[in-house]
């Protein structure tokens, strides 16, 4: 973490030599890395929702009646969503909400939209899920 730090200071301290009047820009080059650093998953599970964040950005939510299966699954971030985030891919894997790590659950909604929830912990969110939607909805993977 400390060299990243230091090749981090010598990238962005000559980067700021050739910009002197730029200073906005060099506040966004140097602050960048430090949002990503702190950007985590969150999720909420209420009586009427699942609720889903990736801190810093906008929350997501996730109605149970929606939810038309669920599945825990290992998926490959880099391959399938093209990285860690908010992201998605046109190639029929959805959306996927993931901050670190290669397991989430896998939800399927009514609309068809598929939408994956990476966790450190993924059968404990699949149990968390199921007691609020029903067992007869929990698929296996596809």
């Amino acid at each position: 973490m400390v060299a990243v730090a230091a090749v981090m200071a010598l990238v962005y301290g000559i980067a700021l030599q050739f910009m002197p009047k730029g200073w906005p820009a060099g506040i966004a080059l140097i602050g960048a890395p430090f949002v990503l650093l702190l950007m985590y998953a969150l999720g909420k599970l209420v009586t009427d929702s699942l609720y889903v964040r990736l801190f810093p950005l906008p929350l997501r939510r996730i109605d149970w009646d929606a939810i038309e299966s669920y599945y825990v699954r290992t998926y490959r971030p880099i391959r399938e969503y093209g990285g860690w985030g908010i992201k998605q891919r046109d190639r029929g894997s959805g959306i996927a909400y993931n901050a670190q790590g290669n397991r989430g659950v896998r939800q399927i909604l009514c609309s068809c939209q598929r939408v994956l929830i990476g966790s450190q912990q993924p059968e404990s969110l699949e149990a968390a899920i199921a007691d609020f939607v029903p067992q007869d909805q929990a698929a296996t993977e596809a």
